[in-house]
């Protein structure tokens, strides 16, 4: 019996009160197990809740971004002999746009791929079975098709849905984007977009690689992980609200480009430590 009834039958059997006592007890009753239930359902999204998330704008481009990029990769591999040893760089973009697609499911903003974000997750993983290009390419479909589905983002979770390795290798390709266009005061008022894009996606990336401990080479260390990848997730969408600031006029290009360098060492500090060398290998 569910926790609201099975409540309110106990009550009327034990309870030594009558008429209007005995309504006024359900009704409180009543009210008790509504609040049980809304504080269970809470509970089971708060770590959802509770991520911090960049601006919906800087993630939902990021989606067709990753569709065209991975286009213009399985046509680039057509005619190969050896899918497996050339598919590294359409395995990195569709690692990075699962976990792109999943901060926008989890967003409390809307999108228009929110409801598409399920299938969008699906269709990306068929790359983890995909063994030759004929596969790869339908894969490639399927994932174009997804984002025009509809579905329920309501179920899903930050949970570990790509594999470190070629997420770590999306990282680097994001950020040298972010990089040349935070070269001067110039590239950043022409680059403004990109950076504020890029950081977005660097922070969403790394935050949905804290389940991925174990493929480290200290998978005992999983909480220090946690917290470095915490950390590089806040700096980021640090990095990434500065942005803002400087394309409204609040903050100055030094102060940014500060910021942004910080970044960069903490990457670089969290590499050293977790992977070996500051390299994905």
């Amino acid at each position: 019996m569910p926790v609201g009834p099975l409540i309110i039958a106990v009550a009327a059997r034990s309870s030594p009160l009558k008429g209007e006592n005995v309504k006024k007890s359900l009704i409180l009753f009543v009210g008790m197990a509504v609040f049980a239930v809304v504080c269970v359902v809470i509970a089971g999204r708060s770590f959802a809740a509770d991520v911090p998330l960049p601006p919906i704008g800087d993630l939902t481009p990021q989606i067709e971004s990753y569709v065209n990029k991975l286009n213009e990769g399985i046509a680039d591999l057509d005619g190969t002999k050896d899918y497996k040893a050339d598919s590294d760089s359409l395995i990195k973009d569709a690692s990075a746009l699962m976990l792109v697609a999943l901060a926008i499911g989890l967003s409390p903003e809307d999108s228009q791929y929110k409801k598409a974000v399920p299938a969008i997750i699906k269709a990306c993983a068929g790359f983890k079975t995909a063994g030759t290009y004929a596969e790869a390419k339908a894969a490639v479909a399927g994932i174009a098709q997804a984002t025009q589905e509809s579905g329920d983002s309501s179920t899903l979770s930050w949970s570990k849905i790509v594999a470190l390795k070629p997420a770590m290798k999306a990282v680097p390709v994001v950020n040298s984007g972010v990089s040349r266009n935070m070269r001067n005061e110039l590239t950043l008022k022409k680059g403004i977009a990109r950076v504020c894009e890029g950081t977005a996606t660097l922070a969403v990336i790394v935050h949905g690689s804290i389940a991925n401990a174990d493929e480290t080479i200290k998978p005992a260390e999983a909480e220090l992980w946690k917290k470095q990848c915490e950390l590089f997730r806040d700096m980021a969408l640090e990095t990434n609200k500065m942005a803002h600031d400087f394309e409204a006029g609040n903050v100055s290009f030094g102060t940014l480009r500060s910021q942004y360098d910080k970044l960069n060492e903490s990457c670089d500090a969290c590499h050293e430590h977790f992977v070996g060398g500051g390299q994905v290998n």
